[in-house]
């Protein structure tokens, strides 16, 4: 069939951060479920599930369900037909506390997905 579990790859991640500012406080958490499935050498696809939640804070419950949720983080489409040729298209959908939970998002998502696509292919 289409479907070779060969082909697909599945991380898992969660970061906590605390921040704590002007007498308010603010835990957030998140988890990250990446699937990458290489189509064929040149082409895959990867998807990134992100359940993000504030196990505690100082600004209330309505807050917390503000921002709390499962989000599609990244969608992207690789194409790599040579070497020194990478097509990339993607989407992200993000909270705006989101970069509190995951400090790798304000890494260019180019050049992160270029470098889980080199890990994958090696």
């Amino acid at each position: 069939g289409w479907f070779d579990p060969g082909r697909l790859t599945m991380r898992h991640s969660y970061s906590l951060s605390y921040s704590s500012f002007a007498g308010q406080n603010l835990s957030l958490g998140v988890y990250t479920n990446s699937l990458l499935y290489q189509f064929s050498d040149p082409l895959s696809v990867q998807f990134d599930l992100s359940l993000m939640h504030s196990p505690f804070n100082s600004f209330g419950p309505e807050f917390s369900k503000s921002f709390s949720g499962l989000y599609l983080s990244s969608a992207q489409l690789n194409y790599r037909p040579s070497e020194n040729l990478w097509l990339q298209v993607q989407f992200r959908q993000v909270p705006a506390l989101y970069w509190l939970g995951n400090p790798g998002y304000f890494s260019p998502g180019f050049f992160n997905g270029y470098e889980r696509y080199e890990e994958e292919k090696h």
